[in-house]
C-alpha cells in the first residue's frame, strides 16, 4: 500500500496552537487548545493511502514541523522523541492544527471560520488556512484520534495528528519509533478533559 505525501505548504505559528475539528467551539471538551509551540515557520504535509473501493483515498496523517529544527524529513520521521500529547474528537470528518490567534474565541461567531475552512480544501482533502493553519479529512471520518509531538524546551517543534497511520504498512515503516498510548493514559486524558469541560452536545 503506497503512502502519498501531500505538500500542503508553510504556515507561521506563534507560541500556542489549537488542534481540533474546525467546526468545534472552544467549550467542546474533546479538543486540544493552548498547546505550546516554538514560534516560527512550519512545513506541513498530509499523508494519504488508497483504502479500498468504497473509501478511495483517505488522509491518514497530518503533520507540521518547524523548518529550523530538522536537517531533513527523514530525521523527523525516525525520531525517537515523538511523544503522545492527547486525543481529539472529530464530528465533521475533518480536523486541523491552527494558530491560537485564528481559532474563534469562546462566544465568537465561528460561522465565517467554518466557511473559510471548507473553502481551503482541495481534491486531496487537505488545505492551508490563511497561512496560519492546516486542515484535512480525518481518515475514515468521525471518531477519536491521537496527537503526537516532538518537544524542545517544553514547546512543540513538530505535531502529528494520527488518523490511522497504522492502517498503511508504508506509514508503519516511516514512523518507526512511535509509542502508542496505553488505555490508562487515554482514560486519564478523558477524565481530565471532562473535569475541565463538561460534555456539551455538538451542534454542527
Amino acid at each position: 500500500m503506497n503512502l502519498e505525501f501531500i505538500n500542503i505548504g508553510k504556515i507561521s505559528l506563534s507560541d500556542k496552537v489549537v488542534i481540533s475539528d474546525p467546526c468545534y467551539t472552544r467549550d467542546v471538551w474533546c479538543m486540544i487548545e493552548g498547546l505550546s509551540v516554538q514560534p516560527g515557520t512550519y512545513q506541513t504535509h498530509g499523508f494519504r493511502v488508497h483504502a479500498n473501493a468504497t473509501w478511495g483515498k483517505v488522509v491518514v496523517g497530518l503533520l507540521c514541523y518547524n523548518v529550523n529544527e530538522f536537517k531533513d524529513e527523514n530525521e523527523l520521521y525516525a525520531s525517537k522523541k515523538w511523544e503522545y500529547v492527547d486525543a481529539i474528537g472529530v464530528d465533521s470528518a475533518h480536523a486541523g492544527i491552527f494558530d491560537d490567534t485564528i481559532f474563534p474565541s469562546l462566544g465568537e461567531d465561528n460561522e465565517s471560520f467554518k466557511v473559510k475552512f471548507w473553502n481551503t480544501l482541495d481534491d486531496t482533502d487537505c488545505g492551508l488556512y490563511e497561512d496560519k493553519g492546516i486542515v484535512s479529512g480525518s481518515g475514515f471520518g468521525d471518531g477519536s484520534y491521537y496527537v503526537f509531538s516532538i518537544k524542545k524546551n517544553d514547546a512543540s517543534i513538530a505535531i502529528l495528528i494520527d488518523f490511522e497511520l497504522r492502517f498503511g504498512a508504508d506509514s508503519r515503516e516511516l514512523f518507526t519509533n512511535f509509542q502508542y498510548p496505553s488505555g490508562e493514559q487515554v482514560d486519564r486524558y478523558v477524565k481530565r478533559q471532562l473535569k475541565e469541560k463538561p460534555i456539551k452536545k455538538y451542534s454542527g
